[in-house]
Order: structure tokens, then sequence, then C-alpha cells
């Protein structure tokens, strides 16, 4: 009901102030709009909350592996993004449960992916007030637009969601907010239309999603959003496609993360990639990214809350410390070992090699022409025990027992 009062609020002010702000300069305008915004959407969480929140070993966290058994999301030849949303929530489950600090549940039952008996239920007797609260939101939202006290920030870069899954995303927000959930992270993988869409398309990339500014939980979202960037991108490749290079987006029209201002705590989406990135589309190479994915994020909220010096963990990526034992070359197919392999790499700042990037030369478990031109050079470093005991000048960029012996010294430790 607050939300309405200010509505009324804010109207009788702006019609206040209509007369003289007629005739007031330009910035004027803009900075009463903005304050009339800001009484419509306070703040409902701040990242103090969340930081306190913490301390008190507290933190409710929601996650969202998106799309359910029945809207499935995105395809890409015989691999279901709803499958490899729940399989990285699943291992991400399993981290923050171990952490007191986190109280976790997840919107899917992790084995099954059906929504859990709490939301199942909530959607069947609830179908109507969540509908009223959408329909309440919503109107809230076209009456500020209208009026100009909130800023259109609206884009054509999403599709509209179906009536269902519209009503199920609103009703996760309404149950999250009736029952105290601090965070809300929706886990997803991308795509976009194309003429053929069972070959690889031309984007590649993460991007996080948080609520448009406006939005009464945008501040602790984006800063609980910026680490999760941070992590993930030493990692991954940032989004290419031009909506979302810059990897942490601002949006007002996603329901997830708070449409019309639908959700009071903290809510980020993560696009991991697109689907049919190799790194996701070949199963031998999913079956060591995804557990990857889920411990960055892990890492990445981690980083939110505790300091370097806190955390006190040698690397951020599960990747290492790893110990290899057969030789690699472009013919080998051992993308556990290619994978710690380039992350190794990239961890002595060989990799991506000069002149390359993670777009151009992705951590994907596939030893190509950047790997080979990154182990040569790795080999060169450190050519006192790798190239001149065999009498050579140049790495080879072939992984045998002299590299594999000076990769286990430095990144093998641990095991």
């Amino acid at each position: 009901m607050m939300k309405y009062a200010c509505l009324v609020l804010a109207i009788i002010l702006l019609f206040v102030f209509a007369g003289n702000a007629m005739a007031a300069p330009q910035n004027f305008l803009e900075k009463l709009l903005g304050q009339l915004a800001s009484i419509i959407f306070p703040a409902t969480i701040t990242p103090q909350d969340l930081h306190d929140r913490y301390a008190a070993n507290r933190v409710r966290i929601l996650l969202v592996p998106g799309h359910d058994n029945e809207y499935s999301g995105t395809e890409y030849r015989s691999l279901r993004e709803a499958d490899i949303n729940l399989e990285v929530a699943r291992h991400l489950y399993n981290t923050l449960k171990k952490n007191p600090h986190f109280i976790v549940s997840s919107a899917r039952n992790l084995d099954t992916g059906e929504y859990s008996p709490e939301l199942a239920s909530y959607f069947e007797k609830e179908g109507n007030s969540i509908l009223e609260f959408r329909d309440r939101s919503k109107a809230v939202m076209d009456t500020l637009l209208s009026l100009g006290i909130a800023e259109d920030k609206s884009t054509e870069n999403h599709g509209f969601a179906i009536e269902e899954v519209s009503r199920r995303l609103y009703g996760i927000n309404k149950w999250s907010n009736e029952n105290g959930i601090d965070i809300v992270l929706h886990l997803h993988f991308n795509d976009y239309p194309r003429k053929n869409m069972r070959v690889p398309g031309k984007y590649e990339g993460f991007a996080i999603y948080v609520p448009e500014r406006q939005y009464p939980n945008a501040e602790a979202s984006k800063a609980f959003a910026e680490p999760l960037f941070s992590v993930l991108k030493k990692y991954l490749p940032v989004s290419n496609i031009a909506f979302e290079k810059g990897g942490v987006v601002e949006d007002q029209e996603l329901v997830a993360i708070g449409a019309n201002a639908s959700r009071e705590g903290a809510s980020v989406l993560l696009e991991y990639g697109y689907i049919y990135e190799t790194k996701f589309a070949n199963a031998k190479a999913r079956s060591v990214i995804l557990p990857e994915l889920a411990n960055l994020t892990y890492r990445g909220i981690k980083k939110y809350f505790e300091s370097d010096a806190e955390r006190g963990d040698p690397y951020e990526t599960s990747l290492l410390p790893h110990r290899w034992a057969e030789p690699l070359d472009e013919t080998k197919k051992n993308a556990e070992d290619i994978f710690s392999l380039q992350t190794a790499l990239l961890e002595d700042a060989l990799y991506p090699p000069p002149g390359k990037d993670l777009q151009e030369c992705p951590i994907s478990g596939v030893f190509g022409s950047c790997t080979k031109r990154s182990v040569a050079l790795f080999q060169e470093k450190y050519r006192a025990e790798i190239l001149e005991p065999s009498g050579l000048n140049e790495g080879t960029g072939i992984v045998g027992a002299a590299t594999i012996r000076a990769l286990n010294r430095r990144y093998g430790s641990g095991l």
C-alpha cells in the first residue's frame, strides 16, 4: 500500500510544482522528476543490508535455474537450456549450502527439474493474487511513465514472455518478497534468432542483468553483481552483442529481476554464454565447464561479502591446481587437461597469446592454435628447464615431459 500512497503524493507534488516548472530550466525539471521517482520507489534493500545479514549468518538466497520442464528455454540440437541451467544450479546450491552465512533454496527441484513443492503450491493457490500483483505493478509503472515521473528505459532487446511464464516469474517475485529472500539469482544461457538454429551463431560471451537504476532494488543488485562480473570476466569472454558489451546490463523490462518494481530484494540474472559455444555444446567439455561456472559464481558471491585476505584462496578457478600426466597437442581430446592447461597459461599471463582476447581464444577445452602458441610462450619463458636440456631455442607448442614437469611444479601443488 505504501507504493500507491506514494504515487498519490507524487501526483499532488507534480501538480503543485507544475506552474513553476513550466518556466524552470531543463536540469531543474530533470532533478524534480528524479526526486519524485525516488519517492515512489525508495530503496527496499541496500548493499549495507546485505553485509549486515551476512555478518548475522542469515543471507537468504533463492536460486532460479532458468525456465522449467514445460517451457525449456532455448535449445541447440539436443541440448536444452533448462537442463544445463539446472546442472549449474545443482553445483552452486551444494557449494552455498556448506557456507553457514547463507540460507539457500532452489525454485526447482535439483533432481527432477519440477518446481519446489512450496512454489508449485503457491502458483496454484495464489494464481489470482499473482495476476493482481502483476497488473497493479504494471499499472503503477505505466502511470509514472505517462506522467513523466519515471523515465522510460525500455528496449527491444527481449522477446515477450508468454502468459504462463510471466505469471510464474511474477509469482517468484511476490513469493520472494513475502518470504524475505535477500538475493534471487537467475541462471541462464543465451541464444538469438537466426536462419538456422542448428548451427553456431556469431555471438558469444556472458552478461549479467540487473534492475534499471530507478527501481527500489537497483543499488544493492548492481553492487552484488559487480564482483560476480569481475571474477567471471577473468575466465570467460564478455558478450560481444552490442547491448551486452558492458557486461553488467541495467534492464527495466526483465520480470526476473523486478520489472515494474515487483522485487524488493536484490535480483540478478546471469547469462553464462551462448548455448552453442563449444564449451557448452560438447558433452565432455560441458562436464568440466558447468561445475566451473558454479564455482566462479560462488567465488564472485564471496568476493562481494569478503575481502581478498578473508577469502584466502590461491585461485578463484576450480580448474587449478591440476596435475598433468599425458602429452597434449592439437590431436588430443582430453577436455579436463586442456581446460586446466589453458587456465594455467592464463594465470601465467600467457593466454590468450599476444594480440588475441578471450573472444578469439576462449578457455574451451579444445587444443587449437591459440593454445599451441601460448604453450610455446610458456616453454620460452621457462626455457632453462624446458628447452635448453633438449637443445631447443624455440617453443614447440607441444606439451611433452619437460613441459608437464614445469606445469606440475607451478600449478599442480596440493594434489
